[in-house]
């Protein structure tokens, strides 16, 4: 028969630093977790084929790529996304970026014209640091331009057979999300 054990502070050998404590319905990181731990991993897939429409905003949205629940709020979030893109011949040049939740977007790196008619793979890293609400929150992938031309870094995320008879119907993304003490 399993049991059950409800603690409110997890202390280390010692008794003198504390590992984990309760902060209302919230757990924190004590004071005993060494700076630059993985506290906790997650691998969210996003294997939905979507259409990219070209945009001149400065920061839009281009794909909502699911919920992470952030469990602490003194962590700071690693997030590295692989993204399956297709059909990159009209993207020209703009901005990737990581969206955690409702703070700002943390820009990644750039994208340039390329003339590729075919599968790609984008690779995206953020730090997300300062991000203190925690819970189950959104990762938007996001694009943009300085300049407000129109852009757009591929047409289509996760492509199946009828953009390329020679791919299959089961093409996912991965985002790779590390939950680190600082």
């Amino acid at each position: 028969m399993p049991s059950e054990i409800y603690v409110d502070k997890i202390m280390d050998q010692t008794g003198a630093n504390s590992l984990f404590e309760q902060s209302g319905s919230n757990w924190i990181a004590g004071t005993g977790v060494p700076s630059g731990m993985i506290v906790t991993s997650k691998i969210v897939e996003y294997s939905t084929r979507t259409a990219v429409g070209g945009s001149s905003a400065t920061d839009a949205e281009f794909c909502n790529f699911g919920n992470y629940n952030k469990l602490f709020a003194n962590t700071d979030l690693f997030i590295q996304v692989l993204l399956f893109t297709f059909a990159s011949t009209d993207q020209w040049t703009g901005n990737l970026g990581i969206k955690y939740g409702g703070g700002s977007t943390y820009w990644t790196q750039s994208y340039t014209f390329n003339d590729i008619d075919k599968g790609q793979q984008l690779t995206m890293y953020a730090k997300i640091n300062g991000h203190t609400t925690t819970g189950s929150q959104a990762i938007s992938l996001r694009y943009g331009t300085a300049d407000s031309g129109t852009t757009r870094p591929c047409q289509i995320i996760n492509p199946t057979s009828s953009d390329d008879a020679r791919l299959n119907n089961s093409n996912t993304s991965v985002a790779i999300v590390h939950e680190v003490q600082t």
